[in-house]
């Protein structure tokens, strides 16, 4: 009944309103939008309560999922005028199997948190591996933020059913006092725990382990490789020292084999030196802002040269230097992304690269016409639960 209420409302803002009349509808938006939230952590804590929640175990991407995550909330904490940063560690698996959507209500609760609490300042959202074997991967998430900070007296009482820090938070931010009870129980159910501590200086640091299965693959299955792309061997043509650091540990950290190149000449010799060599690279990526030149033109050379041609290219440029599809494939361009380019998108083209050349099952990745989402990496509450 809820979501019929909310699709009409949705429906009704639609049409022609009175100011007046279009004030009193978002409010009646906002409102269910609130009291469907109540609704449904009282009916996960009653299901948990009974033991009839289960814990689904499913393949899914972990970026993709990171990803969407950063840009729901992103918008939320801009609208406080607070900082919102995603710091991702290179290792990270992008393929695990697990709840995806039992993870994404444990950090929407957090993050949820983190904005209501905080009135100035940042919030940060740190992923890591805390723990791996050949099956599994133990990852750890934590939530930072400098809001308003959690006495020891109220910690030790957070995470139980309809508890607050204090009356005070209850009549200021509303909520159930149940989120965070429900993080508990779900992030245990995953196998993993849950805590908050202090930060250094101000506001709270919430954090929650989960254990994860691997991806299972087939290794009879046709194409099979080890990881989607391991072997790899890619080639960065980047000016700027840190982005090439930063792809090369990526491109690491999925098993791919990774080479530099500082400008677009020496990038050039070095594609052309590997083609007359007899182990041309599979891969380059080529940053569209160089001196003297532009990774467009430089793609239309490669792709020029009879021994180099049969290297995908996959050319990295921000949105306002961007070229058209027609522009891409005159110059032998496989796939574009705009900067920041999401690691996601990222791995999808040098997995349909990889694709190509073995044969292998992998996402086929689209052109990215809008800025995509950035990511800061190696960075150094009277709450309620919602």
């Amino acid at each position: 009944p809820m979501n019929g209420v909310l699709g009409m409302t949705e429906m009704l803002l639609a049409t022609a309103l009175t100011e007046a009349q279009r004030n009193y509808t978002t409010l009646v938006k906002r409102s269910g939008e609130h009291l469907l939230v109540i609704i449904n952590d009282i009916l996960d804590f009653s299901k948990i309560e009974a033991g009839k929640l289960a814990i689904e175990y499913i393949n899914f991407n972990l970026w993709d999922l990171l990803d969407d995550i950063h840009n729901v909330y992103t918008p939320q904490a801009a609208g406080k005028g607070i900082g919102f940063d995603f710091d991702i560690a290179n290792d990270i698996p992008v393929a695990i199997c697990g709840d995806p959507n039992r993870l994404r209500q444990i950090m929407a609760n957090l993050l949820g948190n983190a904005i209501k609490f905080t009135e100035q300042g940042r919030i940060l959202a740190r992923v890591r591996v805390a723990g791996e074997d050949t099956q599994s991967v133990m990852l750890r998430f934590e939530v930072h933020d400098t809001g308003i900070g959690i006495s020891r007296e109220a910690r030790t009482r957070l995470f139980e059913a309809f508890s607050q820090a204090d009356d005070s938070t209850t009549r200021r931010y509303g909520g159930t006092g149940l989120g965070l009870a429900i993080s508990k129980q779900l992030v245990e159910l995953m196998g993993g725990a849950i805590g908050v501590d202090n930060a250094p200086k101000q506001g709270s640091i919430f954090w929650f382990t989960v254990s994860f299965d691997k991806r299972r693959v087939d290794p009879d299955a046709p194409g099979h490789r080890q990881s989607g792309l391991e072997g790899l061997r890619v080639l960065v043509i980047d000016e700027q020292e840190k982005s090439r650091e930063d792809l090369a540990q990526q491109l690491q950290a999925w098993r791919a084999g990774a080479d530099s190149a500082a400008s677009a000449a020496a990038g050039y010799e070095r594609l052309l030196s590997a083609a007359r060599a007899g182990r041309p690279y599979d891969a380059a990526v080529l940053d569209m802002e160089l001196t003297h030149t532009s990774g467009l033109a430089l793609a239309a050379s490669i792709k020029a040269d009879a021994g180099a041609r049969a290297t995908h290219l996959v050319l990295v440029s921000p949105e306002r230097l961007a070229a058209d599809p027609v522009q891409r494939r005159a110059a032998g361009v496989a796939y574009q992304l705009v900067k920041p380019a999401r690691a996601a998108d990222l791995y999808a083209c040098l997995a349909a690269c990889a694709a190509r050349l073995y044969g292998a099952a992998a996402p086929a990745p689209a052109f990215v016409p809008a800025p995509a989402v950035g990511r800061r990496r190696d960075e150094g509450r009277g709450r309620g639960g919602g």
